[in-house]
């Protein structure tokens, strides 16, 4: 019997050596067009037919941007298996990806301010289901940050409130939006915008008077002082009369920015526009 055990041990041990083994090999070979190198990893995406660095992280990725101009821009994705590709700008989802054919993706920065930083994400691997992709350790993903080139929209915006979202309420006051969070702060940054104490100690009362093709916006915190951050914040619609409650309280003495985000009634984002501004200590 003793003699028995020492032989299934024995299999059991060298069945568990050849799947390591397996393992080893499928991951060398997943990896084998993909090579780190100092601004990433290459390889594995190209922007309009250029080779782009990709990261294991977002942060990574924002620490290493690369530059693209408004417009349609073309996404291909090399990988083996389940590839899909989303967008994300402040932390909130943006459907500007359009996959085309193949490997290739349409990345549609039109009407994106200047200097605001997109985030895509790239799966690839798996099966394709939202399931799958949580739990199979076969799926990488790998993240790229473009900063987006639109020095007009600086001039668009510097002449309306609130375009493309329409005007936004604070109260009884309209404040500037820009087309960037950097836009808005450095607009800030020398002529401090302070929202008074009555405005903001009970929570702010917004009010939207939306463009035509407007369904919803969100109002959420993108950035606090110098640094990003992702605060989910109220949405504004036909249902609830256009009006929401925005809580600042956490910002107490800092600068906070705010990006505004309107969708139409597909669910396709109309546009994305900031403000920024400091909030009492109270």
């Amino acid at each position: 019997m003793r003699r028995h055990w020492k032989t299934i041990l024995a299999i059991v041990v060298f069945l568990a050596i050849v799947i390591l083994l397996i393992v080893l090999i499928n991951s060398i070979i997943k990896h084998s067009s993909a090579t780190k190198v100092q601004a990433g990893i290459s390889g594995i995406v190209t922007l309009d037919g250029k080779a782009v660095g990709v990261f294991d992280s977002s942060k990574e990725a924002e620490s290493n941007k690369v530059t693209a101009d408004t417009g349609l821009r073309t996404l291909n994705v090399s990988g083996t298996g389940n590839i899909s590709v989303h967008a994300s700008i402040g932390g909130s989802p943006a459907n500007i990806v359009t996959h085309t054919k193949g490997s290739s993706y349409d990345l549609d920065l039109n009407g994106i301010g200047n200097n605001t930083t997109v985030i895509i994400q790239i799966s690839v691997g798996g099966d394709g289901s939202l399931m799958g992709e949580r739990l199979s350790g076969d799926v990488d993903k790998y993240y790229l940050a473009i900063n987006v080139n639109n020095p007009d929209h600086q001039a668009d915006t510097a002449k309306t409130l609130g375009l493309p979202n329409g005007k936004i309420f604070f109260g009884e006051d309209s404040y500037q939006t820009y087309g960037s969070e950097t836009e808005a702060q450095q607009a800030v940054a020398n002529n401090p915008l302070v929202l008074p104490t009555y405005l903001v100690e009970n929570g702010i009362e917004l009010r939207a008077e939306p463009n035509e093709n407007t369904a919803r916006i969100q109002v959420k915190a993108c950035m606090l002082d110098g640094d990003p951050i992702n605060r989910d914040g109220p949405r504004l619609y036909p249902d609830n009369g256009w009006t929401a409650i925005l809580d600042v309280s956490e910002f107490s003495g800092h600068q906070v920015t705010l990006m505004v985000h309107s969708e139409n009634d597909m669910g396709l984002s109309n546009g994305y526009s900031y403000i920024s501004f400091f909030v009492p200590e109270f």
